[in-house]
């Protein structure tokens, strides 16, 4: 589809004008049997021939006859008389112009001021000229009586004060980037919400929640209300043009003594009214955790500095992150903080700038920790966002506290079993499976007697050194101890150890039944009496470590013994 050139565009709308232009008014509305004398007469004329209703003035307005009787319609306008009086001018800038184009309501409008208002010199010829159109028309006479109570009713409503409508200024509440408008709206002289007048609310620094900056509303019996939004941090204007708005003073017409005084109306107003808040201030945050290193058990805080906020009063919000694992190198500046548990959360305030200590948690659990804060808007505040997870000043790495370890540590995987190195049965779906070295064994706990750890004595069995961490862990070591063989020479839980290589898959499931899979990285035979303590550090990165024994040695007697230990080591997969 080809776009129209804008000149055609712009003679198109030319045209449209001039035809809008062209057309005449709206017809006058003659009801009744009778034929109406006075130009652009509308409303009723009855069968002999008298006039209910609004007509023109020749060069002049519109208007009502305040003089019924034999004097003649005015042959032009004059000058008029402003008369006071804000229930007749609230009927006229109101209604007259309808009822140039709606018989029953210039009808209607005829009674109400002229009868019920007691502005007509000649009520009881008014009463009289009703009555014929209730012969005439006795529907029509009761419709007109009605819409006239109505009219006047309603006028006494929502006429203005003596001075005529105030320009209130709106309400602006805001609770910082956010607020509400409210308090749009003309109050009559009863104090009541004045329906039908058209404001044009333009906002400045702020916006409407469709985005606009301006909206053009007409006023009802309770005041507009509307919410926006801050464009920054700057002060919010809202300036309110009322237009349409009914006068407090109507026309008064009067040529001489042979003519009919003339009502009409003095028009329209305009009423302008404004608001403003005031600028917010735009705080910042900045933190320091008081452990960058921690340990399980430790008590970790927060300190939060808050700068430029104006001296007002704020309340914020925190929330500590963790346990996420660390990173490949053991730290948490790469650690994965999108689906993050929350491990505690809080509310904070604060009065002015000045720093305040936070979120005070004693850890649980080993790994990376971090803190976020925000500051909520307030009605003098922008507030300050959430501050991003893992910020480094905010991180703290929190591991395992390391248990004792003897000197000289030995882990005691051979043909034979310490002293009273029985254990009880593996703790049901406690496992690990090593599927290139056919390894598939329970688990079960193991202590240092001494300064040896020995195996379980169950020969199918593997053991966790109760100085380890679980093995849902995300930091820390988790030893494991099988037998090679027992003194008959038969297969232990780890005799296929000597096949693993680095690379193969290692799968532990722990007594809850949660599995993890991890990847062998090292494969090492030391000498068993010059094991290395290192093998039991818990302040490193996640680990699992897998002891047996090996490098077997025949006596001449028959018997043998292992000389060395077969240590594996694998990281999470």
């Amino acid at each position: 589809m080809t776009s129209m050139p804008r000149a055609a565009v712009r003679a198109l709308l030319g045209a449209l004008v001039l035809l809008c232009l062209a057309l005449p008014p709206a017809r006058a509305e003659r009801l009744g049997p009778g034929h109406a004398s006075s130009p652009g007469f509308s409303g009723y004329v009855t069968r002999s021939g008298h006039e209910l209703g609004v007509a023109r003035i020749p060069g002049g307005p519109f208007g009502i006859c305040l003089d019924t009787g034999t004097r003649r319609w005015p042959s032009g306008a004059g000058s008029p008389t402003r008369v006071t009086d804000p229930v007749t001018a609230y009927l006229l800038s109101r209604h007259l112009d309808r009822a140039r184009a709606d018989g029953a309501l210039a009808t209607a409008l005829w009674w109400a001021i002229g009868r019920l208002r007691g502005l007509n010199a000649q009520p009881e010829r008014m009463s009289r000229r009703m009555a014929e159109l209730g012969h005439e028309a006795p529907a029509l006479r009761d419709r007109v009586l009605r819409r006239a109570r109505a009219l006047l009713a309603d006028a006494h409503r929502f006429a203005p004060p003596p001075t005529g409508y105030a320009a209130r200024a709106p309400r602006l509440s805001t609770d910082g980037p956010t607020g509400t408008l409210t308090g749009v709206g003309l109050l009559s002289a009863s104090g009541r919400w004045t329906p039908g007048v058209v404001a044009r609310i333009e906002l400045s620094g702020a916006t409407f929640a469709d985005g606009s900056a301006s909206q053009v509303v007409r006023t009802g019996t309770v005041p507009v209300r509307a919410a926006w939004r801050r464009d920054g941090a700057s002060e919010v204007v809202v300036r309110v043009r009322y237009t349409d708005v009914p006068e407090h003073r109507y026309l008064r017409y009067r040529l001489g003594a042979r003519f009919q005084r003339v009502a009409s109306s003095a028009g329209s107003r305009t009423v302008v009214a404004t608001a403003r808040t005031a600028a917010l201030s735009t705080p910042e945050l900045s933190t320091r955790v008081n452990r960058q290193r921690s340990r399980v058990g430790d008590l970790i805080v927060d300190a939060v500095t808050v700068t430029g906020s104006r001296d007002g009063e704020l309340r914020g919000e925190w929330m500590l992150l963790g346990p996420v694992a660390p990173d490949d190198r053991h730290r948490c500046r790469q650690a994965r903080w999108t689906e993050a548990p929350v491990a505690a959360r809080g509310a904070f305030a604060t009065r002015g700038d000045g720093t305040v200590q936070i979120g005070r948690t004693r850890i649980r659990r080993g790994g990376c920790y971090t803190y976020r804060e925000r500051l909520l808007a307030s009605p003098t505040s922008t507030g300050a966002p959430w501050t991003p997870a893992g910020l480094v000043s905010e991180t703290s790495l929190a591991g395992p506290r390391q248990p004792a370890v003897p000197e000289h540590p030995q882990v005691d995987t051979g043909a034979r079993w310490t002293a009273g190195s029985r254990t009880p049965a593996p703790q049901h779906a406690a496992r690990v499976v090593v599927p290139s070295a056919r390894i598939a064994a329970g688990l079960s706990s193991v202590g240092f007697r001494g300064s040896v750890l020995p195996a379980p004595h169950r020969r199918s069995s593997a053991g966790v050194w109760d100085g380890s961490v679980p093995l849902s862990s995300l930091v820390g070591t988790t030893l494991l101890a099988g037998h090679v063989s027992d003194s008959r020479d038969r297969a232990g839980a780890f005799h296929g150890l000597r096949r693993a290589r680095v690379g193969d898959r290692v799968a532990t499931t722990d007594t809850t039944g949660a599995r993890r899979q991890w990847r062998i990285v090292r494969v090492d035979s030391v000498d068993r009496r010059r094991l290395p303590r290192s093998l039991f550090e818990q302040g490193i990165a996640r680990r699992l470590v897998l002891v047996t024994c090996t490098d077997r040695v025949t006596r001449p007697g028959g018997g043998f013994h292992y000389r060395r230990n077969l240590v594996v080591q694998a990281v999470p997969w």
